[in-house]
């Protein structure tokens, strides 16, 4: 498919007249743009939001993955994946210096030196918005970011994902998830049982030990070995057999005891 080039014909250029100012403070200004359709249109004016210039940082690793933060976002009420940046200072003439800046201030990280990629308007029918994405092949780990109105969870997100990720928006498809529906890490449900033990006032135990204390209470129950071994994934009953033979002694016992018991209450009968 060949991409039309209609050119820049004049007589589809809006003409402006003028500007004057409403509002204006450090962070956003709002004109009235008196504007003229092409054509030769009726004049009118427009409301336009200015905003500074942005830098964005794409960082990518060497598996392929882009650094990127998950936040909520106050104004639409919205958490979503984002990648980090800021706005430009006025000192700043430098783009790559502001996503460089932005990237180790937001996530922790480093980046390799900025490259710029491409330039572009997001919402250019009423907000004047600039805003400049740089790339950076790796980053160094300095430090985990400080806690911050800014701060977000911080993760290395594989490229293949990410058009899955645009698709479901924030809902990341995952039945099993920390209380943001981001995917549990390897150590995170550790530390919340380790924390719940330390609540409840309960002796210090390891979450392994509580997959012990199942199979305590199911070979306690009568559970057949079959099904045991099942529930814990053993590849034969001999196998959970010969982990556990020290509470089939205990059990054994215990069925002895209960078979005499039956005896000698049908005795005394």
């Amino acid at each position: 498919m060949t991409v039309p080039n209609p050119g820049r014909p004049d007589a589809m250029r809006w003409t402006t007249h003028g500007e004057r100012l409403v509002y204006d403070n450090p962070w956003v200004r709002l004109a009235l743009v008196d504007v003229q359709p092409p054509g030769g249109g009726e004049r009118f004016e427009h409301h336009v939001v200015r905003l500074f210039s942005a830098a964005i940082a794409v960082v990518l690793d060497d598996q392929d993955r882009v650094l990127m933060l998950w936040r909520h976002r106050f104004v639409s009420d919205q958490w979503g994946w984002e990648l980090p940046g800021g706005i430009i200072d006025d000192d700043e003439e430098d783009g790559a210096k502001t996503a460089a800046r932005e990237t180790e201030e937001e996530t922790g990280w480093r980046p390799a030196p900025m490259t710029h990629i491409v330039s572009f308007q997001p919402m250019t029918g009423m907000v004047d918005a600039p805003h400049e994405v740089y790339l950076a092949q790796g980053a160094e780990h300095i430090a985990d970011p400080e806690a911050s109105e800014e701060a977000g969870e911080v993760s290395w997100i594989p490229l293949a994902e990410i058009p899955g990720l645009l698709a479901r928006g924030d809902d990341h498809g995952l039945v099993f998830c920390d209380g943001r529906g981001l995917p549990l890490r390897p150590g995170g449900v550790t530390v919340a049982f380790e924390a719940h033990v330390k609540a409840c006032g309960l002796p210090a135990v390891r979450l392994h030990d509580t997959r012990h204390g199942a199979c305590s209470l199911l070979l306690a129950g009568g559970v057949p070995m079959e099904i045991v071994q099942m529930i814990l994934g053993h590849s034969s009953p001999e196998v959970t057999r010969r982990v556990y033979r020290h509470l089939m002694r205990k059990a054994t016992a215990a069925q002895v005891e209960s078979a005499t018991e039956l005896l000698t209450k049908h005795r005394r009968q």
